[in-house]
């Protein structure tokens, strides 16, 4: 396989890891922006006390990984609540302009802290995040069209899947199906075919293991990833562990709110571009940004801005519903 880039990764960012007081500054900011998204996120990141170039001294924080579902289920901590939050996590950090991208959010960096009740932010958790040494900041034309990847992956848009495949991961036509499956963790079958948001199946699961033992995939799968930018490479990985989580909480929701969540920040990164366009329009043609014209093309961009939105507003009232009528239905038998 070839390797080189990966170290070539390795050299570009191991003195950054081992900078302390570069890790340290990456910790600060983090926690001082994941602030106002407290009920969104329940992000708790160890308080620096101390940092130098080779010594770091951090708040102690412990708790349990966040695949211990014994350890979930025995606090009583919702896992659908814990997907959600970390959703909302990375997601952020992936599609918010000049905020540092966590890049090594592997098991170990992670943990679950349970809380004796609910904090004020409605949560009796707490998700720990650790190791803030391996940041990178993907720029506004990668984000862009990441984003618009994912919109087209979620509509079956085959067509603006292959362009945003091509633009932001420079990926050919002929690679899009297996670069598709590799992002996606599903079967080339059923991402071209079908809805990813819903749960895999173990036929699909063992179809997939018996293509990477049987045939050509592994070595196709390096080919490519040696030729992506390396921030792709990244920004695969951090979407890799938040899917690998949402499979092992085993969410009872399944994977589709996660998919909603996403879609939420990919719409609002697409939106932002729409309107940046839309403003430099009228600068360029010297009209008025406030004129009827402007406004009406501000109120398409919103009108599909806001359809987005509302997907995941209608699916957690139907889910609320649904709830509160088994419930009462349960009631009702007793």
């Amino acid at each position: 396989y070839p390797l080189t880039w990966l170290g070539d990764e390795l050299q570009s960012s191991i003195y950054d890891e081992l900078d302390f007081c570069k890790e340290a500054q990456n910790a600060i900011n983090t926690a001082e922006y994941f602030k106002k998204f407290k009920k969104l996120t329940a992000l708790r990141i160890p308080n620096v006390i101390k940092a130098d170039k080779r010594i770091l001294i951090m708040e102690y924080l412990e708790g349990s990984r966040l695949d211990d579902l014994k350890y979930i289920d025995q606090h009583h901590i919702s896992r659908s609540e814990i997907s959600s939050c970390l959703s909302h996590i990375f997601n952020n950090m992936i599609f918010t302009p000049n905020i540092g991208l966590h890049c090594d959010p592997h098991g170990g960096n992670l943990a679950i802290k349970a809380l004796p009740r609910k904090s004020d932010t409605g949560h009796n958790f707490e998700i720990i995040l650790f190791d803030h040494g391996l940041y990178r900041y993907p720029d506004t034309t990668i984000r862009r069209n990441y984003a618009k990847f994912w919109l087209a992956l979620l509509d079956k848009d085959k067509e603006g899947m292959q362009k945003y495949a091509k633009r932001f991961a420079n990926i050919s036509d002929r690679e899009f199906p297996l670069f598709a499956a590799a992002l996606t963790g599903r079967s080339i079958d059923f991402v071209m075919n079908y809805d990813i948001s819903k749960r895999r199946s173990n036929e699909e699961i063992s179809e997939m293991t018996s293509g990477l033992l049987e045939g050509t995939f592994l070595a196709d799968i390096m080919g490519i990833l040696s030729r992506i930018p390396r921030i792709v490479i990244l920004i695969l990985k951090t979407n890799d562990l938040t899917r690998y989580l949402d499979e092992c909480l085993q969410n009872p929701l399944g994977p589709e709110r996660t998919f909603l969540i996403m879609s939420q920040y990919c719409a609002k990164t697409v939106f932002d571009e729409e309107i940046e366009e839309l403003d430099e329009e009228f600068v360029n043609n010297k009209k008025s940004r406030w004129s009827i014209s402007w406004a009406w093309k501000y109120f398409k961009h919103w009108i599909s801005y806001e359809k987005r939105i509302k997907q995941l507003v209608l699916y957690d009232t139907v889910i609320w519903y649904k709830n509160h009528v088994n419930g009462l239905l349960q009631l009702l038998t007793i």
